[in-house]
């Protein structure tokens, strides 16, 4: 059976903060619409994908993908004025019987699992959708006030929402009205009409998923990035503190003979200590003020690198570099007090 799957991100998409419509921002390298095109080709290489993009915004596209060298075989459809005139420009590009699944733009954790269980499920059900349970606590707004109502009775509908071609075709052929608020809700309106003309058709299936399958996807893709973060960080500080605290003992057997010669040519012991003290302070803390002032520097570029990776919250990315730079600065006092004793010991000077 032929399978097809409009992907839809006809709009502007700036509810997730600054001026790149939200479908094109990178996550983990690559724009969010990217990852949702792979997601529906490993589920089936041979799966007919329309994209569907304003006229605006092809050209950005075109360039994204040959940047990134994203090659993955795509129709691309006009946007609408609204969802609903977007996946009714995208089901022209659809041709024949099958099944086809319309699925939003800027949602690319949707796993294989959830999307082979829609579409299995439709070969029979004909038109599916998949939902997740209600956590949130629900109340129905009445006339004098407001009432909680069981949660257990409804579902938070997702996608994507698979169809038979030709049903969601003829869904597509009302006209637009305000209630249209899914694919779904276009193919309940024509089931309402066969209903009324004595036809039914089979609209009830759905598919559950997890919402701790799209939490798990999550986590494997920044907890991932953070462990490596951890482990280059963790390294980098290890590399650091040897090579200082090495360099530092050696020098402390070169300087030996000098901070002899100042004490006899008759400066006391705690000017001495006092010179050696100045010298080991510079050496360690000279480059830990360089490092904030590059740091500092460097921050509006960090900030668009971290972009790349959908962490856009500005504000919690300086608290977590200021964190990370303490942390930093208190090992490395640490450091500095133990190679300071060791350096006096060289010298002949104890603490």
């Amino acid at each position: 059976m032929n399978r097809h799957v409009i992907i839809v991100a006809g709009g502007k998409g700036l509810r997730m903060g600054g001026d790149i419509p939200k479908q094109f921002l990178p996550v983990g390298g690559k724009p969010v619409l990217m990852r949702t095109i792979e997601a529906f080709y490993a589920f089936d290489s041979s799966i007919h994908i329309i994209l569907v993009l304003p006229v605006s915004q092809r050209a950005y596209w075109k360039d994204l993908c040959e940047t990134h060298h994203f090659a993955l075989r795509h129709d691309i459809a006009d946007g609408g004025e609204t969802r609903f005139h977007s996946v009714k420009n995208g089901l022209a590009y659809v041709r024949g019987e099958g099944l086809v699944g319309v699925h939003d733009g800027v949602r690319p954790f949707v796993s294989r699992e959830v999307i082979a269980g829609c579409y299995e499920a439709a070969q029979t059900k004909q038109a599916v959708i998949p939902v997740i349970d209600v956590v949130e606590t629900v109340r129905h707004l009445t006339k004098p006030g407001s009432e909680t109502v069981p949660r257990n009775d409804y579902k938070l509908v997702q996608t994507p929402q698979v169809f038979e071609v030709q049903l969601l075709k003829e869904a597509y052929q009302q006209e637009y009205t305000d209630a249209f608020t899914d694919d779904a809700s276009v193919v309940e309106a024509l089931d309402k009409h066969f209903e009324e003309n004595s036809v039914k058709s089979d609209v009830s299936g759905f598919y559950e998923e997890s919402r701790d399958a799209n939490r798990e996807q999550i986590y494997v893709l920044y907890g991932g990035l953070f462990f490596i973060g951890i482990f280059l960080g963790t390294m980098f500080l290890m590399v650091t503190v040897m090579i200082i605290f090495y360099k530092q003992i050696s020098e402390g057997y070169d300087d030996k003979a000098r901070y002899e010669i100042m004490e006899k040519v008759g400066m006391s012991n705690d000017e001495v200590k006092k010179s050696i003290t100045s010298q080991v302070r510079m050496v360690f803390f000279l480059p830990i003020i360089l490092a904030a002032c590059h740091l500092a520097a460097a921050f509006p570029l960090l900030r668009r690198l971290l972009v790349m990776f959908n962490l856009t919250d500005v504000k919690l990315i300086a608290i977590c570099m200021s964190a990370t730079f303490l942390v930093f600065v208190a090992i490395y006092y640490i450091v500095f007090k133990i190679t300071s004793r060791a350096y006096y010991r060289i010298v002949g000077n104890q603490i």
